[in-house]
């Protein structure tokens, strides 16, 4: 793994630390809040990331679909 590639994966372990910390901040709220909420998130970052409707609409189709995936490989 090059220079580049750490340092990458240091900033997904980062950031997926921050989004624990954030979460379990948020404890007081309801699971379903705080699933509602980051997935509004996500959705809207989709929305104002793409340059079309549809490409977003495609991009998340395609990230649910690499999760389910993933969390099935994990099951």
């Amino acid at each position: 793994m090059n220079k580049a590639d750490r340092k990458l994966e240091k900033l997904h372990d980062e950031f997926y630390k921050e989004m624990e910390f954030a979460i379990e901040k948020a404890e007081a709220l309801t699971l379903p809040h705080i699933l509602v909420q980051g997935l509004t998130l996500f959705f809207e970052i989709a929305l104002y990331s793409a340059p079309t409707e549809f490409e977003a609409r495609r991009l998340i189709k395609e990230v649910l679909n690499d999760v389910a995936k993933e969390m099935a490989d994990k099951s």
